[in-house]
């Protein structure tokens, strides 16, 4: 105990690499998991279809197969033997990928099995490792599911040094973010004074323990435990497969044995891939955030991005002191880079904020693409904004001395309803928290509050109106719902919101038209002014259409997916009836009606330009199953081709949770007490680092 023994281990650990061989599971069946049934559905870029073929631990992360990266960890603390555990399908994609690199035949393991029916399983593969590898006569085991990886600001050092003479073995754990993953992990209960491991529980019911802290599949196991783990396998031998051969389920058990004493290591977070989205946001966050190494990018340069969004339902009376249902859009976000620099520079982007054309009818063609204003003013403003609140929070101006040049990009179509300037704006301002180390709670601005003071960035710098819709999806990340009465907003000084599981999403279509470019702020105006007027219609209309994200939440949580459509058909009549047909566009109502001759309902994503689709199978079809709402290759492909020739885009809706929303709080300050509107469940939290942590790491996980 105590931080001078364990820098002795891990100094004695460092010097004595040789005594560890490193065992990577790597038999599981990819094209029987998730993500290869997401492989063959979801992607219809066929960008990833190379991945169907590839072993998960030989899965790029940036360009470097995942078990790449932990042999480089392994050479850095020299353990120099390893085995890769696979199948019968894989095993010949591994000896051609052992022998470019010059490992011996040896460290690939065929198990024989050629599907997930006659599959031993990770502790059956385990066993079989130590039965058969020679590497690990003798010594002691650094247990590794292959589809798993630590950053490299983990200490695998540290990690192999904790078992040592005084106990079996080390584990990693992690603090959950939410009782829904509690019951998806390996969960374990540790004694608070030495990191003890008690009990290691398989996803349990999350009542029956206090425990939040989950390990992922990563073990240190010193060589005593070795014949335990084959007993526990071939004692298993014949129960089916699926009741033992978890690894956790193993470990458990070895925590379990008389005289077995296993301590806990904790790192920061888990960040798992489930599917074809999340293994594009992980690549996404690898580019953006690391290095090729996995080490933190140069903290001088800090890259913040934010994801368009789409107004599921409610929509636009988030203005109005109504409700919506807003979600994250993956394919498309603002980008935002802050480098150092001796002055202080606003850099303007070379295509959105042009002051050069090489004609009238040039400057026309842009004008009409992209209005009359770029991200340059959005820029000045929310750097104005985040002078005057760390003025206002009493920020000592040396911490904001160091200067930086801020440039910035977008994918988002510009003027279509898809939250752009916000974007812009949100990841401006999560940059510059970054940049000068400060936090949202050094700054006096609750998580609740935040998307308010996004929002000012545009109403009150820039006169912009607006509502606080994109800005909470754009803080909170995921799918949420929001309520902004005017109760709420006067006695909590901001709404209420819910965020709901991004898995109870429906497959959903999105389709835009660059080309109906209108400015939302004007949209919105005359509706605004009769709103003020207490216009009856108005009023009406934006109750109602409130009470449809209510509708739609509800929807959602019952798996009611074929209510969706009837939804989405009333929101967009409502809409139709308080803004009239000039307003809405003729062309975005053939959109809409174009989406209705392919078989789907469809509303506006925001202001107009750009709508949300779902499949729609009529009135009493509440329950069709969340599969039949996805079209087939050719299904999707045909109406590509139907809007294409309208002059819209059309394709797959990807859902986003936002990776980099953790970042606008203080990683170690105490979690604020969350209020009815104040909830924070964000699957991507796990990625912010705390101060308690004594190793610095993320997992990742491809399942």
């Amino acid at each position: 105990g105590g931080p001078l023994r364990r820098q002795c281990l891990v100094c004695e650990m460092a010097a004595s690499g040789g005594d560890w061989c490193a065992v990577l599971l790597a038999a599981g069946h990819s094209e029987e998991s998730q993500f290869g049934e997401n492989l063959r559905r979801r992607d219809s870029s066929g960008m990833h279809a190379g991945l169907m073929r590839t072993p998960k631990a030989l899965t790029p992360i940036g360009s470097t197969p995942l078990v790449e990266h932990w042999i480089a960890q392994f050479n850095a603390c020299g353990v120099t033997d390893f085995v890769i555990v696979t199948n019968a399908t894989y095993a010949p994609a591994f000896r051609e990928w052992a022998q470019a690199k010059g490992y011996p035949a040896s460290c690939v393991l065929d198990d024989g099995t050629a599907s997930n029916a006659t599959r031993l399983g990770a502790a059956g593969d385990l066993a079989l490792a130590c039965r058969s590898c020679e590497g690990l006569r003798g010594k002691n085991a650094l247990v590794i599911a292959g589809d798993t990886l630590v950053y490299r600001d983990f200490n695998l050092a540290e990690f192999l040094a904790t078992p040592q003479e005084e106990c079996s073995g080390c584990l990693m754990y992690y603090p959950v973010s939410s009782l829904g993953e509690t019951g998806m992990r390996g969960v374990v209960e540790l004694d608070s004074s030495s990191s003890r491991v008690l009990r290691l529980l398989e996803k349990p019911d999350p009542t029956t323990t206090a425990s939040r802290f989950a390990s992922p599949a990563v073990y240190a196991l010193r060589h005593g435990l070795i014949h335990l783990v084959e007993a526990y396998a071939s004692s298993r031998a014949k129960q089916p497969v699926g009741e033992w051969s978890a690894l956790g389920k193993c470990m458990a058990h070895l925590i379990d044995q008389p005289g077995v004493t296993v301590y806990g290591l904790e790192v920061s977070g888990h960040f798992d891939v489930q599917s074809l989205t999340r293994y594009q946001e992980l690549n996404t966050y690898f580019e953006h955030t690391l290095d090729a190494r996995l080490n933190t990018r140069d903290a001088s340069v800090v890259t913040e991005r934010a994801h368009a969004r789409i107004g599921l339902m409610g929509n636009p009376s988030d203005g109005f002191n109504g409700k919506t249902v807003s979600m994250l859009l993956h394919n498309f976000h603002a980008e935002v880079v802050l480098e150092s620099s001796d002055r202080l520079t606003l850099v303007r982007h070379p295509e959105h904020d042009r002051t050069e054309f090489s004609s009238l009818v040039d400057y026309h063609r842009y004008a009409s693409l992209n209005g009359y204003y770029g991200g340059l003013r959005l820029i000045q403003a929310v750097c104005k904004k985040f002078a005057e609140c760390c003025e206002r929070a009493s920020i000592d101006p040396s911490r904001l001395q160091k200067n930086f040049r801020l440039s910035y990009d977008t994918n988002i179509p510009r003027m279509v309803g898809l939250s752009g300037s916000s974007a812009i704006v949100t990841a401006a301002f999560r940059a510059l928290l970054r940049f000068y180390g400060l936090s949202t709670e050094e700054l006096g601005i609750p998580k609740a509050r935040l998307p308010q003071v996004i929002l000012d960035v545009e109403t009150a710098e820039l006169g912009i109106t607006a509502g606080l819709q994109d800005r909470v999806i754009q803080v909170y990340g995921g799918l949420v719902h929001m309520n902004f009465s005017k109760e709420h907003l006067d006695s909590l000084g901001h709404g209420v919101y819910e965020e709901l599981p991004v898995e109870l999403l429906p497959p959903l279509y999105l389709a835009y038209n660059a080309r109906a470019a209108g400015d939302s702020g004007k949209v919105h105006s005359n509706v605004r002014h009769r709103w003020m007027e207490g216009d009856p219609i108005v009023r009406q209309g934006m109750a109602t259409v409130a009470g449809l994200a209510d509708s739609c939440a509800e929807a959602l949580r019952e798996r009611r997916f074929g209510d969706i459509a009837a939804l989405m058909k009333e929101n967009f009549r409502n809409r139709r009836l308080m803004y009239g047909d000039e307003v809405v566009g003729a062309r975005n109502i053939e959109m809409i009606e174009l989406a209705a001759a392919h078989g789907m309902a469809a509303k506006f994503t925001g202001s107009g330009g750009a709508v949300v689709c779902i499949r729609d199978f009529g009135t009493g079809q509440a329950d069709v199953a969340a599969e039949k709402f996805e079209f087939s290759p050719a299904e999707e492909k045909s109406i590509q081709e139907s809007f294409a020739a309208k002059g819209f885009e059309f394709f797959r809706v990807q859902t986003a949770l936002d990776e980099t929303a953790p970042l606008l709080s203080s990683p170690d300050a105490n979690r604020e007490k969350s209020s009815e509107g104040d909830r924070v469940a964000s699957a991507a939290a796990s990625v912010s680092t705390s101060r308690h942590a004594k190793s610095r790491a993320m997992v990742l996980q491809i399942d």
